[in-house]
């Protein structure tokens, strides 16, 4: 009953599938880091300045690049550079990315087929995956502990030593984690209200399309002291201009992950209760995190506020899909 009341099925043993999930990804992994290396990076490019570094590590003062990177990711990269080369890094982190995914998803529906099924299916097709393990490759380390912290216990012990760990960790790789603890944050604060998260979602989702939000946030930052300007300094390819504002692509996307669900119920695909279906906890993060990214709008590079909601969307569409669908609606 308490992981009934949790929004999630309890943690199946690592089978035969798991094992051969995990067996044969690792093997693809090391076949397509020998015989198909990563060449040509632009050098201008994000993945361009990690690789620079990666390999220059000798060359540059590591106490001050930790005061443009996230530390973790700084010891990570300067240790990684001393056993392999950058190409086989990227695979390696590609694979941990995939791995935790896998296991998210098996929390949500314990069907394990299925869940490496749609693993594969999104970290190779969807994306923003291509993003987090190929672009923004800092928050893609952050993402590998974030998908174990909402996959731990059905995350519903917050308080639990364990989580600090996580937390910790998060921050230590990309500072934008803070973003999605926070709206982790708000959630446990409004338990008691299952469909606050839905409804301030929906609000904060119309005020997007109309341009609001986007300019709430900028007062709220500008207030805060943050100089957007700087942010745009920090990209070093000068010719790349990122538009902000409302983006119809974003609202496709981040509506898609809510209605499916719904339409799966329809069409009695799932037989899940569509009355408490936004009433489970991993919902309702997504809208705390999706929401609170409306609010960034106007700041140069915000989709990365917006991935830390779309990498859980296929969490969202296996959880009606899984047996003995039960109400979200009270915490233990």
């Amino acid at each position: 009953m308490v992981a009934a009341m949790r929004g999630a099925s309890p943690q199946p043993g690592l089978s035969a599938w798991t094992a051969l999930f995990f067996s044969s990804a690792l093997l693809i992994t090391a076949v397509v880091s020998y015989l198909a290396p990563i060449r040509g990076i632009n050098p201008f490019s994000d993945l361009g300045i990690y690789e620079s570094i990666y390999n220059n590590f000798s060359l540059i003062d590591v106490p001050g690049l930790m005061l443009r990177y996230e530390p973790g990711f700084v010891l990570l990269t300067w240790f990684c550079s001393h056993v392999m080369d950058f190409s086989t890094f990227l695979r390696l982190v590609d694979l941990v990315i995939l791995w935790s995914f896998f296991l998210l998803l098996l929390r949500y529906c314990g069907r394990e087929w299925f869940c490496g099924l749609v693993a594969l299916l999104f970290f190779f097709l969807f994306p923003p995956f291509h993003s987090i393990s190929a672009v923004v490759i800092r928050q893609g380390v952050a993402t590998i502990f974030f998908f174990r912290f909402l996959a731990r216990d059905g995350f519903a012990e917050y308080r639990a030593r364990g989580t600090y760990v996580f937390v910790a960790l998060m921050l230590l790789f990309h500072y934008s984690s803070i973003f999605a603890l926070l709206a982790v944050a708000l959630e446990g604060a409004t338990w008691r209200w299952p469909r606050f998260a839905f409804q301030a979602w929906l609000l904060l989702t119309v005020g997007y399309v109309l341009g609001i939000t986007g300019e709430i946030g900028k007062h709220m930052y500008e207030m805060a002291g943050l100089n957007v300007a700087t942010l745009e300094a920090m990209n070093e390819n000068a010719d790349l201009v990122y538009t902000v504002g409302f983006k119809p692509g974003f609202l496709l996307v981040s509506t898609f992950f809510v209605l499916l669900p719904r339409l799966l119920i329809f069409l009695r695909v799932s037989h899940a209760d569509p009355r408490t279906l936004y009433s489970q906890r991993i919902f309702r993060v997504y809208f705390m995190i999706n929401g609170l990214a409306t609010l960034t709008a106007m700041m140069p590079y915000h989709d990365r506020f917006f991935l830390w909601s779309w990498v859980m969307g296929a969490a969202l569409i296996v959880v009606p899909l899984r047996a003995g669908q039960t109400s979200g609606e009270g915490r233990a």
